[in-house]
């Protein structure tokens, strides 16, 4: 190891283990080993090893344990079950991983970034006399909602025909997660999604995968408690500034691609196609489904919609 090599800072990378926190991740980590810092990312094996994975060259990858050995098991739990397992089994192996590190040819590392939804990430991270960062994969307009029920300040379940928060326009109940309406809807989910503020006003970085400007009222009210930075959004490079050599797609996905939809996609002109995804927790009622499915015939444009074949109506 040269001595350029080891005068770069060196940051070790927690993912919550899902697609959808885990590629923003690893576009946050490229950008800052763009930049000169030394990268390690760290995640459960089955992950690595399963996933369609090819992250960077330039990022180092290391295995960590959540106590389960398969997507499947992970899907099987009990959301407050595995959230119990995800942050004693990661705890003790990422403190493990950084004492490797430590000990290891290369520098040892500087600061943990971790997903929110990890908070036991900064309490790792301090106790080795690291920094810590917390890194939110939503924007502050969102974090502002789900702030105010974490400090006592917005009652759920929620039943006033409108909430008014700061730095936001006021909010019907429709405006507002369903699981600050109706906590028995997603069990588990409440909790861990208040959990990310655990502790985050005494992380010494507080990433948004965000857009300043389309957030500003939002970012600034959140600055007031803990040190807010936007960093977003956290796609590929081709797509925004094309700085960071050949980042051309996200590097990881969990989920077999699908070929049809692809040359279906090549088949059409481009800006033509509306996309509609609502993620892997939002369930949507019957009746939610057929409006939403109205409204796309309506449109007459072609769209793709990503629905779990046990919600097809």
């Amino acid at each position: 190891m040269d001595q350029k090599t080891e005068d770069k800072p060196h940051c070790l990378i927690l993912p919550y283990p899902s697609q959808g926190h885990i590629n923003p991740l690893i576009q946050f980590s490229k950008r800052l080993a763009y930049k000169g810092i030394t990268i390690t990312f760290a995640a459960p094996q089955d992950i690595l090893s399963s996933a369609a994975a090819d992250i960077s060259a330039s990022i180092a990858v290391e295995s960590i344990s959540d106590g389960y050995t398969s997507a499947a098991a992970r899907a099987d739990a009990d959301p407050r079950e595995y959230l119990a397992t995800l942050e004693r089994e990661g705890a003790e192996s990422t403190s493990r991983l950084i004492e490797k590190l430590r000990e290891g040819p290369g520098r040892a590392v500087d600061c943990v970034v971790y997903d929110a939804f990890l908070p036991w990430g900064l309490a790792v991270a301090k106790s080795k006399g690291l920094f810590g960062a917390a890194f939110f994969t939503q924007p502050s307009s969102v974090n502002v909602v789900y702030y105010n029920v974490f400090k006592g300040l917005l009652k759920v379940p929620v039943k006033e025909r409108e909430t008014v928060l700061p730095g936001l326009p006021p909010l019907a109940i429709s405006d507002l997660p369903s699981f600050v309406v109706d906590q028995e809807k997603h069990p588990g989910l409440l909790e861990l999604v208040m959990g990310q503020f655990d502790g985050v006003e005494d992380s010494d970085f507080v990433f948004v995968n965000s857009i300043y400007e389309l957030d500003k009222e939002a970012n600034e009210w959140m600055k007031k408690s803990m040190a807010v930075k936007t960093i977003g959004p956290a796609i590929p490079s081709i797509y925004l500034d094309k700085r960071v050599p050949h980042d051309k797609s996200y590097g990881l996905s969990l989920f077999k691609p699908d070929d049809i939809c692809m040359r279906w996609l090549q088949q059409r002109s481009p800006k033509s196609v509306i996309y509609v995804s609502f993620g892997s927790i939002a369930k949507l009622e019957k009746h939610e489904m057929e409006e939403l499915a109205t409204a796309l015939k309506l449109t007459g444009k072609h769209f793709l919609w990503v629905v779990r074949s046990s919600d097809v109506i």
